[in-house]
């Protein structure tokens, strides 16, 4: 999810009424989100005066979140999980 929509979710608004905030289609902004598409500069003007962003920071509405979620997780058999417990040494290689 990119940071973009975290925001707009935030707010309680829908992809058209961003859109419309911003005047954009709301297919645009759809593209925007899905990461389908990189907006023009004054596309990411617009998004950020209408989410209430200071133009300074926002490149970082197309931040994708890591939300950590079970495509973030390691695998169970995974030696570097931590529930996989210590790894074995063997006596020797001391």
């Amino acid at each position: 999810m990119l940071q973009i929509t975290r925001e707009r979710r935030g707010r309680g608004w829908s992809q058209a009424e961003l859109a419309r905030r911003a005047k954009l289609d709301q297919s645009t902004l759809s593209k925007i989100e899905s990461g389908w598409l990189q907006p023009y500069p004054r596309q990411l003007r617009r998004l950020a005066r209408a989410l209430g962003v200071p133009l300074e920071v926002a490149p970082g509405l197309l931040v994708e979140l890591d939300l950590g979620g079970p495509a973030c997780a390691p695998a169970e058999n995974d030696a570097s999980s931590p529930a996989a417990g210590p790894a074995e040494i063997p006596d020797d290689a001391a």
